[in-house]
């Protein structure tokens, strides 16, 4: 079809008897356009809105003193472009508004983003089944009322407002058969603020995601390593010396859906999270390491597909 417009909703809830104040959730309705003139060219204009209310903890699981509700709206722009047999360019830029209910006492989290990207992908073999792809990005992030730190992770007063300016570059293979799918890939991302880059850092990341989709059964298995080295925070050691901080984090997560019948189905979800950093002093809590296994399991209701 020349142009067809998708409506698709998703989210989640928990809850909690006991400690209601604990529940949280995460709702997100999307409407895409797409308009195809060309077979070779499709334009794609999307927006969405997002609702979420959530309680943050820090690595004790102790909950932390505000909570984070917001509304956010966004709106993007994309193509699907393939000027030869064998290329495909997909350029994109989306604009995200975020407005969080306000604490009294406490510094807004209001901030607008957006992000422009283009993703080449050079197709190979005869079925173009697979390939390899580039895709550079910037992203202008701009805070409303959240003062920026000095390089000794001091907020004064008369100090600006944050604002982040992030340069990312991902590469890596694609394979996407009828049933079997998997991206393996690598980013370079850089995170600037705009005074002393109390929170800028430089990270490698490499990512590993493997599909395998049926009629009845999903499964899926990725996994990733971030190297995050900042350039002024610090992290603090028990002979008193302060490097700078460095994060590295590992992380799988697995995930299983069986169809039970018609559009219901079960899933599963295991996830495992480490993160190893240099960070020693034990009341310096919040950039220590830390380990975490998060296990799911439920039943959900499909009503169709994105």
């Amino acid at each position: 079809y020349r142009h067809t417009v998708y409506l698709y909703m998703d989210g989640y809830y928990i809850g909690f008897f006991k400690h209601t104040e604990l529940s949280e959730y995460d709702l997100n309705v999307t409407l895409k356009y797409r308009y195809k003139p060309k077979t070779k060219h499709s334009i794609f204009l999307k927006t969405s809105a997002r609702r979420a209310h959530k309680r943050l903890f820090n690595i004790l699981g102790q909950g932390l003193t505000r909570l984070y509700t917001f509304t956010e709206l966004s709106v993007s722009h994309y193509q699907r472009w393939k000027p030869t047999h064998s290329l495909l360019i997909i350029p994109e830029i989306k604009f995200a508004n975020r407005d969080y209910v306000e604490i009294p006492g406490k510094m807004s989290l209001d901030n607008y983003r957006i992000y422009i990207s283009s993703k080449l992908k050079l197709l190979l073999g005869n079925h173009q089944q697979h390939g390899i792809f580039i895709e550079p990005g910037i992203q202008l992030r701009n805070y409303r009322g959240w003062i920026v730190r000095d390089s000794s992770g001091n907020r004064l007063p008369d100090y600006p407002v944050r604002k982040y300016r992030y340069i990312e570059l991902n590469a890596g293979y694609e394979l996407d058969l009828d049933m079997f799918s998997l991206i393996a890939s690598y980013q370079l991302k850089f995170r600037r603020d705009n005074f002393q880059q109390w929170y800028g850092y430089d990270q490698n990341s490499y990512e590993l995601s493997i599909k395998w989709t049926t009629n009845k059964l999903n499964l899926s298995l990725n996994g990733w390593y971030k190297f995050r080295k900042w350039l002024q925070k610090r992290g603090y050691l028990s002979d008193c010396s302060k490097p700078k901080l460095i994060w590295e984090i590992f992380g799988m997560e697995f995930y299983a859906e069986y169809k039970l019948y018609n559009r219901l189905w079960t899933y599963f979800s295991l996830t495992t999270l480490f993160r190893n950093t240099n960070v020693e002093v034990p009341f310096r809590k919040t950039n220590r390491p830390y380990r975490a296994i998060i296990i799911q399991a439920g039943m959900q209701v499909k009503f169709g597909k994105k």
